[in-house]
């Protein structure tokens, strides 16, 4: 039976001190606030204690997940690369998590009115998410930064033109088609 080991990290790969390095906490607090009550103050949403703090890091974690779920999907970083993470690249990864909290922030206090395109910060983090996805970004790991070395590029003009006939047209009695070609059907 293979091996089902839980593989995640136990925090968040931005914490709620972190988070206001990118985002105004009051901006932050009036979102976490539930009813019209009045803003809690900075101190409360740093403090995971308190229920609004506590909110904001469960906010903080799920959106570490989301990004975490993205990387390990395609393979290209494992949780323990994530976590080594140092520099300007751990700047990057805390501001992906940041706009990926703030949208979760929102949904939670106005799901219907939030226009995560409209927000700067959150249309930046969905499109990082979708570039990390189809590895058109990499976090600063020289596993992945030397992925291409050594490729040689192909240039369009290189490519010698076989008048439409590639290998499949030329053998494609061996590819099977799901309609009879030349007379000749496949039975697919």
């Amino acid at each position: 039976m293979p091996d089902n080991t839980v593989i995640t990290s136990s925090t968040a790969y931005c914490t709620p001190t972190q988070l206001l390095d990118y985002v105004d906490w009051e901006i932050v607090a009036d979102s976490l606030r539930d009813g019209n009550g009045p803003r809690p103050l900075k101190a409360t949403i740093l403090n995971s204690a308190t229920a609004v703090g506590g909110r904001l890091n469960t906010l903080c974690k799920a959106a570490s997940g989301e990004l975490e779920s993205a990387c390990l999907a395609r393979e290209l970083y494992s949780v323990a690369d994530l976590q080594s993470l140092t520099g300007s690249t751990a700047a990057f990864l805390q501001q992906v998590v940041a706009g990926l909290v703030i949208m979760r922030c929102f949904a939670r206090r106005m799901p219907i009115a939030g226009r995560p395109e409209d927000i700067p910060a959150i249309r930046a983090a969905t499109e990082a998410m979708e570039q990390l996805g189809a590895g058109k970004r990499i976090f600063g790991l020289a596993l992945q930064a030397d992925a291409g070395a050594g490729m040689t590029p192909i240039k369009q003009s290189d490519i010698v033109d076989a008048g439409g006939e590639t290998t499949v047209t030329r053998a494609y009695r061996y590819f099977g088609s799901r309609h009879p070609r030349n007379g000749f059907d496949s039975g697919c």
